[in-house]
């Protein structure tokens, strides 16, 4: 998986539909029923983001074996990541000194066989993925990551 710009995020929302949730007060239940259940919200779309084309998903190898990266141009993009999928889309702040996040265990709706969208499934499939965000240069997060 390679994508760069706005193309990065969207891929990503595809399987994760809780980048769909903007942050803020009261967006918790949304933000519950898309990653529980890989309903994407009504009007479903990744306006809260900036993107610049600098942005990039890919894979990378690591000792531990391959993980995928989201690299973020935009300081706002990264600490919107990180209040969606950390902070479930409640706008809480994110501390300057955070510079780079690692998730385990999102349900990824893209790999799920029971993946449905807008109609609740009767029981949420879960799948293990490990993802990395990170605010800074692909080369910096790199090595930090290693």
């Amino acid at each position: 998986m390679h994508a760069n710009g706005k193309e990065a995020l969207e891929a990503l929302a595809q399987r994760f539909p809780q980048l769909y949730v903007s942050p803020a007060e009261g967006a918790q239940d949304l933000h519950r029923r898309a990653a529980a259940y890989g309903i994407e919200p009504d009007g479903a779309t990744l306006d809260h983001f900036i993107t610049t084309p600098e942005d990039e998903l890919r894979k990378v190898d690591t000792p531990a074996g391959p993980v995928e990266v989201l690299f973020l141009k935009e300081r706002a993009d990264f600490e919107t990541f990180l209040q969606i999928v950390g902070h479930k889309s409640s706008p809480d702040p994110i501390a300057r000194t955070v510079g780079a996040i690692t998730y385990l265990g999102l349900a990824d709706w893209g790999r799920s066989p029971r993946r449905r969208r807008r109609i609740v499934p009767q029981a949420a499939m879960t799948g293990q993925r490990s993802s990395h965000v990170s605010p800074s240069s692909p080369e910096r997060s790199e090595a930090s990551s290693s």
